[in-house]
């Protein structure tokens, strides 16, 4: 097997290798690549091959450190084939990290950070978290998430919510919240900014919302939406939802601290979920939550509320990090806290 780059060509075998994975994440995808590229970033599309075979694709993304350094990242991957054995998923990893140091010198990349969509007790997972370091840096997916089968009609999934969740949502149509769809950021990027200041986390810049709804919004293969929650003709909540293959992701959201008695981010989820299934999609993935033994974890309360619509609750290897040259990479541990 050798690592090489994909063409755009190939394309479609990449796409399909994807969604053979069991959770096929589009920060994998030659979309999600291309977006990375639209804010300047250095991408490569690289895969462990043997002939039209893949072992392994990887969607890797260059980000600069100080002092002209840079790491090489890897969102939800790599992903590995799935008809191998467990024995042989880990040899084809442990060989494409090594295999990775011929672009990580071209790049003058440190240490190369991955997080992918592997469950924390599987024996690829278990090997993957005791191998390799773990990570301080704050650019890395969520390590566990809420996944909620939409097999069930729409009462049954109703019925099977927390009766404070399924109340709140009843509760938010009978005072007259609405939903729509839209492409107007304005309101959406007023009230992520009193959200982040009042929930105390670091958020994206606005010009970054604006180019992901308007990268996405007409894409044939990663669809993003953004809702807007309207009461008393003010718009006081809003989500940004990403579908891909078979699953709705809830990436970002915000509301008013004001409005919050009427319940608006509990229809906004609903309208979410109800959208995902007359797409056909199997899945609702919640994104981050708290791990449930931290329940002083900053996310606790968005945690409980993303819990009050049931689902399952996944847990991934937390991110890991392959040191390309050790000396630099030690010493960045110690000043990491700073970037």
């Amino acid at each position: 097997m050798e690592l090489q780059t994909i063409s755009p060509q190939e394309k479609p075998a990449w796409d399909n290798f994807i969604k053979q994975s069991p959770f096929a994440p589009f920060q994998q995808t030659f979309a999600w690549g291309n977006f990375q590229k639209s804010l300047g970033r250095k991408v490569f599309y690289l895969a462990l091959k043997e002939k039209n075979r893949y072992f392994l694709t990887a969607l890797v993304i260059k980000h600069p450190l100080p002092l002209k350094k840079s790491y090489l990242y890897i969102p939800r991957g790599p992903i590995i084939n799935q008809k191998l054995s467990s024995g042989k998923q880990i040899k084809v990893i442990d060989q494409f990290l090594d295999q990775l140091r011929k672009i990580a010198k071209q790049e003058n990349a440190v240490f190369a950070r991955f997080d992918p969509a592997i469950l924390k007790n599987s024996s690829l997972g278990v090997h993957l978290t005791k191998k390799y370091q773990s990570t301080t840096g704050s650019i890395k997916q969520p390590e566990n998430t809420l996944i909620l089968n939409l097999d069930s009609d729409e009462e049954k999934i109703l019925s099977e919510m927390k009766s404070k969740t399924r109340y709140n949502t009843r509760l938010a149509v009978k005072r007259g919240v609405t939903i729509k769809t839209t492409s107007n950021l304005t309101d959406f990027l007023r009230l992520n900014r009193e959200t982040t200041k009042r929930d105390k986390f670091q958020g994206h810049e606005d010009a970054y919302y604006q180019n992901l709804l308007k990268f996405f919004t007409a894409n044939p293969e990663v669809k993003l939406k953004l809702l807007i929650a309207s009461y008393q003709n003010k718009v006081i909540a809003g989500i940004i939802l990403a579908f891909y293959h078979n699953t709705a992701f809830y990436l970002h959201g915000a509301s008013s601290y004001e409005y919050r008695n009427v319940m608006a981010p509990h229809l906004l989820q609903w309208t979410g979920i109800k959208i995902a299934k007359k797409l056909g999609l199997k899945y609702y993935d919640f994104w981050g939550i708290a791990p449930a033994d931290k329940p002083k974890h900053p996310w606790s309360g968005v945690t409980r509320f993303k819990l009050g619509f049931g689902g399952k609750e996944i847990n991934y290897i937390p991110a890991r990090e392959f040191a390309f040259d050790k000396k630099w990479y030690s010493l960045m541990r110690v000043i990491k806290k700073f970037f």
